[in-house]
């Protein structure tokens, strides 16, 4: 059984290079987010995949362990917003891993 470091960098690369793959969004005005698409999409399929009892326990789990890897995690509220602005891509990443394990 792989660690969680492992799945998590894993998970990161494989996320990152498919996301490259898709047509870039036209850029929105207002401040950077503070988590790229990549990172979004890694947390949540990493929430999913690694049973949490629930969102909020896998963020407080997050906030522990996760800085390291992630030094920009924004509060809750913001990396939910950040979550359904990339719902569709999440989407496409978990089906694309999915296929790829199958």
């Amino acid at each position: 059984m792989v660690d969680w470091e492992t799945f998590l960098t894993t998970l990161y690369v494989m996320a990152d290079d498919w996301i490259k793959t898709f047509p870039s969004p036209a850029p929105k005005p207002g401040p950077r987010p503070s988590l790229t698409a990549s990172e979004v999409v890694t947390l949540q399929v990493f929430a999913q995949w690694v049973r949490f009892r629930n969102e909020r326990d896998f963020y407080c789990w997050a906030q522990r362990h996760l800085c390291p890897f992630f030094p920009n995690l924004p509060a809750h509220s913001q990396f939910n917003r950040l979550a359904r602005a990339h719902h569709h891509t999440i989407v496409l990443v978990f089906r694309r891993l999915t296929d790829d394990l199958l």
